[in-house]
């Protein structure tokens, strides 16, 4: 449906185009030729162009959200193999719609393509960075993956009306390697400082939250809890407030921390920050199933007001139809100014002649009188090609007449 729109725009910008050069600017004939070529070529251009992006939307193996879709739709950059379960490029939820992006590379392509396939959602759309220390060995791989997904991010503003809300969670094993169930720790624009949320239960504040339960269970959980904030202040938050070369500073809009079984590498950077904290160890066993996709977070982002399609394309076709009215009236003064130039030559010839013989002074007489006729037609019926038609048939050419070629609004001017 989206893709015949725009054909039919196409289509109703070269008719308009034609229109233009066939009915209204003065041009000879072999420009009017040469002009409508042109034209139809730029015509069959476009729509051929267009044939094969939907062609090459058709085979694409990324699945996106229907137009209508209600929910937040993400595209998830940084460490996402254990988000999407078997490689696949789309999760969907109750409240969400996740992208995936492959590499730094690719995570601008497939904005540019969510931009062009889905301009309706562009105004839901959020990056969401997918950090897990455990898949790092290091420190400054971390640093290094988190430039080049900086940097991607940053392109992307360009298919996205500005740089899109980014957010980033963080998901970490929590002490002993096992958990009952996946625990948040979230920071949102709408609650001040940190907050605990579990599945079914309502947010509540780190206090309150280590007041409840067992202490040495909170005790490990707060000291794990705070090795994360270390590690992800020195390595995302602190990094990403700074401007870096060409890259502007990037605030986060939101933050989670996600307490859950991953699956780790040896030795990896995460081992290496909690053993100067605790004698406890993350465990290595992997993870049963994909990781928890963050949708208590979604309804903290921020909205912003995006254009349909539709409105687009109705946006689209007012300024094809402005725009023709605009060179038609302009047209329409050229031609005017042609005939007032060609009413003042028939005053002069009459004006010049004597009376002696009558005959040339006579046909002068007659000629004013068919341009006031034609004059008074126009203001009264607006039909200009039908009147210029008859009047330039009817007008006698003989010796000694000069006959200037004017045309009203409407028509082609032909140099006689």
């Amino acid at each position: 449906m989206r893709d015949n729109a725009r054909r039919l725009l196409t289509i109703l910008t070269v008719i308009l185009a034609l229109w233009l050069v066939l009915g209204f600017w003065p041009l000879s004939i072999g420009n009017q030729v040469i002009f409508s070529l042109c034209i139809l070529l730029a015509g069959g251009a476009a729509l051929w162009r267009q044939r094969r992006r939907a062609v090459s939307r058709q085979r694409s193996e990324i699945v996106l959200p229907p137009e209508d879709f209600q929910g937040a739709v993400v595209l998830v950059c940084g460490d996402t193999d254990g988000l999407f379960p078997g490689r696949s490029a789309h999760g969907e939820t109750r409240h969400g719609w996740y992208l995936r992006g492959d590499s730094a590379e690719q995570l601008p392509r497939l904005a540019q393509y969510l931009a062009a396939a889905r301009p309706a959602l562009v105004s839901q759309v959020s990056v969401l960075l997918a950090v897990v220390p455990e898949h790092h060995p290091s420190g400054e791989h971390l640093a290094q993956s988190l430039r080049d997904w900086r940097r991607s991010i940053v392109q992307c503003r360009t298919w996205l009306n500005g740089l899109p809300p980014v957010w980033s969670v963080f998901w970490v094993t929590p002490p002993g390697g096992q958990a009952v169930e996946s625990r948040w720790f979230t920071v949102t624009p709408e609650r001040a400082g940190l907050q605990v949320q579990q599945k079914g239960q309502a947010p509540q504040s780190v206090a309150g939250w280590q007041r409840e339960g067992s202490p040495a269970s909170r005790l490990h959980q707060t000291l794990w809890l705070e090795s994360i904030l270390s590690l992800a202040e020195n390595a995302l938050f602190r990094p990403f407030r700074a401007r870096q070369a060409e890259l502007p500073p990037l605030n986060l809009c939101a933050a989670g921390i996600c307490l859950t079984p991953v699956a780790a590498v040896a030795n990896n950077l995460w081992q290496q920050q909690i053993a100067g904290i605790t004698t406890l160890s993350p465990g290595n066993d992997a993870a049963p199933g994909p990781h928890p996709l963050p949708d208590l977070l979604l309804s903290s982002l921020p909205h912003r007001h995006g254009v349909s399609r539709r409105m687009r394309d109705a946006g689209l076709a007012a300024g094809v139809g402005f725009l023709f009215l605009a060179l038609a009236m302009l047209a329409s003064f050229i031609n005017n100014q042609r005939l007032v130039r060609s009413v003042g030559d028939h005053l002069a010839v009459y004006h010049r002649l004597s009376g002696t013989p009558p005959t040339p002074k006579l046909q002068a007489q007659q000629r004013l009188r068919a341009d006031s006729r034609l004059l008074d037609d126009w203001l009264r019926r607006g039909d200009p090609g039908k009147a210029w038609r008859r009047w330039w048939r009817s007008w006698p050419r003989g010796p000694g007449r000069r006959c200037t070629t004017t045309i009203p609004a409407g028509s082609p001017c032909r140099s006689r």
